[in-house]
């Protein structure tokens, strides 16, 4: 198991709930790509603007193999509106085997 972490700076006048309504779309794709949990929080110290995402997914290659398919292309531009993809990073953390969920 993995965690694949996302620091995303919203754009302006987009706000969490944008990025909840872009998530509600493409929840049911990221879960064919092996997510099977995401948690989202705010940045620290009233940064409004920096949401953080967090996957856990099964496989790191079915997740890479799907971020990088066809079909992630329109999720991805999508995103594009409502994160400064400039500012995007990405973190991935590898669970130990005895990792329970």
């Amino acid at each position: 198991m993995y965690y694949v972490q996302y620091r995303n700076v919203l754009r302006k006048n987009k706000r969490s709930r944008d990025f909840m309504k872009w998530l509600k779309v493409h929840w049911p794709t990221q879960k064919e790509w092996g997510a099977t949990s995401v948690k989202l929080w705010n940045g620290e110290n009233g940064q409004e603007n920096v949401l953080f995402c967090r996957y856990t997914v099964a496989s790191i290659e079915d997740w890479n193999k799907g971020m990088t398919s066809p079909e992630a292309e329109h999720s991805i531009s999508e995103l594009a509106e409502i994160v400064d993809m400039d500012q995007l990073s990405m973190k991935i953390t590898v669970l130990s085997a005895d990792y329970a969920g």
